[in-house]
């Protein structure tokens, strides 16, 4: 990517618990089995568009091509700059993004690395493996006071969002890909628009966070249990409210 400022979407993305697995595993074992799933989150998210969308069509090729992974540590920034010159293109640019958002959720929670992040709207810059902008430190705070493992729009987001037209289409995406949840948080809780994951029947989710939080053999401190109960309870209402 050039090192020109754009405008768009920038995720913010941090693994729960990332110092604990370094910590109980020695580093061949990290190479082996977790930074496979790392360095290859950019590919499989691409691949996963792909999937859903025909990259012939020209619009769908550019947007996947505009988009970006940059996984470092354990941080994963996503970013997207949008057409300024064409604004009804922007419904379909957020499309893409929450589904490229949803693939790093499902795919590092699956892995036993649950995530938490932030969606934000704004001007950034990205050159190789640096960046800057005040909307990337935005996303930081906010997916750093997300007690639990989701991904959330900041207010600035949401309004970005709501702009975004044709409605129609804005609907079907919010209801496809988009959930509004009370939202724990270190201070308190909100309503938040949340990126909808994968959801599981009742007897499946404890199980499934369980192995999320203690997987690649991560132990589970006092002060994650909340982060447990709260992804816990976040995944019930998604499949309470499956339709």
């Amino acid at each position: 990517m050039s090192g020109t400022t754009k405008t768009g979407l920038v995720g913010f993305f941090d693994i729960l618990g990332y110092q604990n697995l370094l910590e109980r595993n020695k580093p061949e074992k990290i190479a082996e089995d977790v930074l496979p799933i790392l360095l290859g989150l950019k590919d499989n998210g691409r691949d996963e568009l792909k999937k859903h969308f025909d990259v012939s069509i020209p619009l769908w090729g550019e947007i996947i091509d505009l988009m970006d992974w940059l996984i470092f540590s354990d941080t994963i920034l996503l970013t997207l700059p949008f057409p300024e010159d064409f604004p009804p293109k922007h419904a379909h640019y957020w499309l893409m993004f929450l589904l490229g958002a949803r693939t790093i959720l499902n795919d590092l929670f699956a892995a036993g690395l649950p995530v938490r992040g932030a969606i934000d709207y704004g001007t950034f810059l990205v050159k190789d493996t640096c960046f800057a902008g005040q909307c990337i430190v935005d996303a930081y705070k906010l997916s750093g006071k997300i007690e639990m493992a989701a991904c959330v729009l900041s207010i600035k987001a949401t309004k970005h969002f709501e702009s975004c037209g044709p409605e129609n289409f804005r609907s079907q995406i919010e209801k496809a890909l988009l959930m509004k949840y009370l939202v724990p948080l270190k201070d308190g809780e909100e309503h938040m628009q949340t990126v909808r994951v994968e959801s599981f029947k009742q007897p499946e989710i404890h199980g499934k966070v369980m192995h999320a939080f203690w997987g690649n053999e991560k132990d589970i401190s006092r002060s994650v249990r909340a982060k447990i109960e709260n992804t816990e309870q976040w995944l019930e209402y998604l499949e309470m409210t499956k339709s």
